[in-house]
C-alpha cells in the first residue's frame, strides 16, 4: 500500500490516507493486499494501531495517524462447519499440498497437518490451543488442558479413536520438534508448526 501511494517516510502517513486505505478493504478489493474479510479487517486494524502507537511513542511520527480510524464493526456471521464431505476433501488435499512442495519441511508434514485438522475438528479447540497441546494432555482418548485465550479448564474431554490414534502416530523424537508437544518445533522461541 505504501509503495502504491508513493509513501516513503512514516511521517507521510496521514489520518486521511489511512482512512482512504481503510475504505477500500473488502473481499472484492482490486488490490490483493486489500482483500480482507470483515473479521480480518478488525484484526489488521488492531495491528496497524499498535504499530503507529509504537511509532508515536518512539517519536518516529509526531502523532498516531491511526487513532482517527473508525472501528470495524464486529462480524455477525457465524463460522460454518465443514460438511463431512468437505472435511474429507480437505484431508485428501493435505497429501497433494505437501507433495507439491519442492523443498523444505512442509513436504514431510502431511501426518502432522492431518492430525492437527482432525484434532481441531473433534476436540472443538481454537487453533492456538491445538498447536500448543502437550502430549501429556492426552490420556487414552481423553484430553485435558487449560485454554490460552480464556484460561478455561478442559478436563477429560473425549475424542474419537481415530483422532487419538492420529496424535499417537506423530513420533515424539522427530528432529527439530519439541518432544513434549505434537506441533511445536524447536528453534526460535515460540515457533510452532
Amino acid at each position: 500500500w505504501a509503495v502504491d501511494q508513493e509513501i516513503v517516510k512514516l511521517v507521510d502517513v496521514t489520518p486521511a490516507k489511512l482512512g482512504q486505505w481503510q475504505s477500500v478493504w473488502g473481499k472484492e478489493a482490486k488490490e490483493t493486499y486489500n482483500r480482507l474479510a470483515q473479521a480480518s479487517q478488525g484484526q489488521f486494524q488492531d495491528y496497524l494501531r499498535q504499530f503507529f502507537l509504537w511509532a508515536a511513542n518512539m517519536e518516529y511520527v509526531p502523532m498516531d495517524p491511526s487513532r482517527f480510524l473508525p472501528s470495524i464493526p464486529k462480524n455477525s456471521e457465524q463460522t460454518k462447519v465443514l460438511t463431512p464431505q468437505q472435511f474429507g476433501e480437505l484431508l485428501k488435499a493435505v497429501d497433494v499440498f505437501c507433495a507439491s512442495m519442492a523443498q523444505g519441511h512442509v513436504r514431510h508434514w502431511a501426518a502432522e497437518l492431518k492430525a492437527l485438522f482432525l484434532f481441531q475438528r473433534w476436540a472443538g479447540l481454537r487453533l492456538l490451543d491445538c498447536l500448543m497441546f502437550p502430549r501429556k494432555g492426552l490420556v487414552g482418548n481423553r484430553i485435558s488442558l487449560v485454554t490460552k485465550k480464556t484460561g478455561a479448564k478442559i478436563e477429560n474431554r473425549h475424542i474419537p479413536d481415530h483422532v487419538a490414534e492420529a496424535l499417537r502416530a506423530i513420533p515424539a523424537d522427530r528432529p527439530g520438534w519439541r518432544p513434549e508437544y505434537y506441533w511445536w518445533r524447536s528453534g526460535r522461541k515460540g515457533e510452532r508448526l
